[in-house]
């Protein structure tokens, strides 16, 4: 009887300890977590690099300059090779 109590004793307190101690590693990783997260935005943050998206910008990096031009069509116009069919009526099919 006392041996059963005593290892019921035992039993418990593995079981406390193993408990604390994944409470303790879940605190490790949020901790490492975090610092990762703070780690990336430091780093992006940290960037040169500054993005236009207006139609003729000049995007500096570093000292250079690089000229953007984001028009690339003409005017909206008729297309000159559409002959549509003489006859009335829709599509065929």
């Amino acid at each position: 009887e006392k041996g059963d109590e005593r290892y019921i004793e035992l039993n418990r307190e593995e079981r406390k300890r193993k408990k604390d101690k994944l409470e303790r590693m879940g605190h490790c990783s949020a901790i490492r977590l975090c610092l990762c997260i703070l780690f990336a935005l430091s780093i992006v943050s940290s960037t040169r690099l500054s993005f236009s998206f207006s139609e003729n910008e000049k995007m500096v990096v570093g000292g250079r300059s690089l000229m953007v031009s984001t028009d690339d069509y003409d005017e909206p116009a008729a297309n000159a090779r559409h002959n549509p069919p003489r006859r009335g009526g829709g599509h065929r099919g």
